[in-house]
């Protein structure tokens, strides 16, 4: 095996730095339809978890309702999205959390009433297609 010396390996380092921000996904954004604020934690397939609140979601002069929405706070990279976690204060409702092997999505939604759930925009949009 062949190692770089130091200031090889420094060079390359740099020069691939520009390849690695080129498959860096967004940061995860959630929008909460929910009358209520919730904590959210985002996980990451091999990388560390993003927690935040998400304002709950209010009322527009005419009556429609306005999402709250928050973005995760750190920098997503090349990390995939293993699964999205939301919890009210009190913890009820229990929110039924999103789950994945590992996905570039990057919207989630957290909506209902009595069964609340947290969907990836990809999922909502595709039960949409459906008749």
């Amino acid at each position: 095996m062949t190692f770089l010396p130091l200031r090889q390996f420094a060079a390359v380092a740099i020069l691939a730095m520009p390849l690695a921000s080129a498959r860096s996904y967004p940061s995860v954004s959630i929008r909460n339809m929910t009358s209520r604020a919730v904590t959210v934690v985002v996980s990451y397939r091999g990388c560390r978890s993003d927690k935040f609140s998400v304002p709950a979601s209010t009322r527009s002069a005419g009556g429609a309702v306005v999402a709250g929405v928050a973005t995760a706070p750190g920098r997503r990279g090349a990390c995939l999205v293993s699964g999205v976690s939301a919890t009210y204060a009190n913890s009820q409702p229990v929110v039924t959390s999103f789950a994945s092997q590992g996905t570039s999505y990057g919207a989630y939604t957290i909506e209902g009433t009595t069964t609340v759930r947290v969907w990836s925009d990809h999922e909502r949009a595709e039960l949409a297609k459906k008749p």
